[in-house]
């Protein structure tokens, strides 16, 4: 979000775009990213938080990890629901990529991929701003799916590179302690219950971990 980058961003586009933050930067300018949603708040664009935020995804493991926060250009139906991100009509974003889940039964698949990621990191956004328990525990949950999906891979390979392999169950057990220190840190009210329902559909190795 810093950089003004979606997922799955090549190396020399990520360096492109650092270089032309750091400019605007460099001379007192806020430069205004195609990723800068209105719902989402203004970006703080210093100098010091462009380099903290590119060395941050230095590394493929990182660069996944945080991925799984953000949004993914991968096809033209995503492309039209961020135009309405843009807008700030964030309700029909959540229509667009929840008819694509819901048409494809629930499944993920390699073609869906994009929209499950998208609409996981809206429900929870949204649910955060709204203190909606229910959309963050939603948006949790499609986390924990496709992070279970056996297309995972693929979106790693997209993300980190083709010749990158990272252990399905450490990146799980990242993003859980990512949402729990969110949680705790007031950003909505989720009994120990509430989850527990949040995270069932997480790896059970994590999910037996947090239990614990």
């Amino acid at each position: 979000r810093t950089l003004g980058i979606f997922c799955g961003a090549s190396t020399r586009d990520i360096q492109k775009q650092l270089a032309m933050v750091k400019a605007f930067s460099r001379v007192g300018k806020q430069s205004k990213l195609e990723t800068d949603f209105e719902f989402l708040g203004g970006v703080n664009r210093d100098i010091d938080l462009v380099t903290e935020a590119a060395n941050k995804i230095e590394q493929a493991k990182n660069k996944v990890v945080y991925a799984l926060f953000w949004f993914q250009k991968a096809n033209h139906i995503d492309e039209t629901a961020i135009r309405y991100l843009l807008n700030n009509e964030t309700q029909k974003a959540v229509e667009i990529w929840s008819k694509i889940i819901e048409t494809s039964n629930n499944v993920v698949t390699s073609k869906n991929f994009s929209a499950y990621l998208n609409l996981s990191t809206l429900l929870v956004e949204l649910g955060y701003q709204t203190q909606d328990k229910m959309s963050v525990s939603s948006g949790f949950q499609l986390k924990g799916t496709i992070l279970s999906s056996e297309h995972f891979n693929e979106f790693v390979k997209c993300v980190g590179g083709e010749n990158i392999v990272l252990n399905r169950e450490v990146i799980a057990e990242e993003i859980v302690t990512e949402m729990l220190n969110t949680i705790k840190n007031g950003s909505v009210d989720l009994s120990f219950t509430d989850i527990i329902e949040s995270f069932k559909t997480f790896p059970p190795k994590v999910l037996g971990t947090l239990k614990k």
